[in-house]
C-alpha cells in the first residue's frame, strides 16, 4: 500500500492549489494583492473629469443671457461674444478659427473620411481692407455648403 495516498482529499486539494505548491505558499500570495479599487476613487482610468460646480455654471448662463448695457441692439453677451469670435476668425486668427471649426464642424478626424483632402490651404491677404461681416458670411455659408 506504499502507492497509496494517505489522504482521500490530495487530488482535490491539488486541484484548488492551482499554481501554488502549498496551502501555505497560496495564503502568502493572496496576502500579498491589493485590495480592490473602489469605483469613483481618484487615479482610477473612468474617473474622468471632476464635476462641474452647479451654482457656478447656472450663474455662468444666466450672466451669458443678461443683456449688454447700452448696446443698441439690446444684444445678448453670448451674442456679442459669438460676434467677436467669428469677426477674429474671419480677420484669419488660427485659434479662433479651430475653435469656430470644432464648435460649428465638430471635431474634424480626416482619417475617419478618406474622400476629403489631408490639407487645408487658408488664404490671407493682409494688404486688402477687411469687412468682417462679409468675411464671416463668407465662412458661414462655406460651413452650411460643407465645404470647410
Amino acid at each position: 500500500m506504499s502507492g497509496e495516498n494517505p489522504d482521500p482529499n490530495a487530488d482535490k486539494n491539488a486541484r484548488d492549489l492551482g499554481r501554488f505548491k502549498s496551502p501555505e505558499t497560496k495564503a502568502r500570495a493572496l496576502a500579498n494583492l491589493k485590495p480592490p479599487i473602489q469605483p469613483g476613487s481618484p487615479g482610477l482610468p473612468g474617473s474622468g473629469r471632476p464635476k462641474r460646480d452647479a451654482e457656478l455654471h447656472h450663474e455662468l448662463l444666466r450672466a451669458l443671457s443678461m443683456r449688454v448695457p447700452g448696446d443698441r441692439e439690446r444684444r445678448q453677451y453670448k451674442r456679442k461674444i459669438v460676434e467677436a469670435l467669428i469677426k477674429k476668425a474671419a480677420r484669419g486668427h488660427v485659434g479662433a478659427i479651430h475653435e469656430v471649426l470644432d464648435r460649428t464642424l465638430g471635431r474634424v478626424r480626416w482619417f475617419d473620411e478618406p474622400d476629403r483632402p489631408s490639407t487645408i490651404i487658408l488664404q490671407i491677404n493682409r494688404n486688402q481692407a477687411r469687412d468682417g461681416a462679409a468675411e464671416a458670411k463668407h465662412i458661414q455659408t462655406l460651413v452650411e455648403n460643407r465645404q470647410l
